[in-house]
């Protein structure tokens, strides 16, 4: 996403395990993100790749992170522990029926 010529957000999707399954999906963001770009984010997964769910993993020091996920309706599923500098690992999962960005209403799987 660019605001005024300047890039202020991206995000990246890897590991796609196939349809109804997940994706990790990775997010860079230095600026306020526009509601078309935070529905593009689950959009992508749900309508095209059509995966059931998508994980993002946040390291254990980056409190403004996780609540970024959190606010977008993912759920900490687990920790890693000792796996990142600031500590564990976090992983969060967001099922495409918990996403509030999307347009139409799915279910799990």
């Amino acid at each position: 996403m660019e605001r005024n010529g300047e890039l202020v957000a991206g995000v990246q999707y890897e590991q796609y395990t196939g349809v109804g399954g997940s994706m990790l999906v990775s997010l860079a963001v230095t600026g306020r993100l526009t509601k078309a770009f935070m529905r593009y984010i689950c959009e992508y997964p749900a309508y095209e790749a059509k995966v059931s769910m998508v994980y993002a993993m946040v390291a254990e020091g980056n409190a403004k992170s996780q609540r970024f996920v959190e606010q977008m309706g993912f759920v900490r599923l687990c920790a890693v522990p000792q796996s990142h500098p600031t500590g564990a690992t976090y992983l969060y999962g967001l099922w495409k029926s918990d996403c509030k960005y999307l347009t139409r209403r799915l279910s799990h799987g």
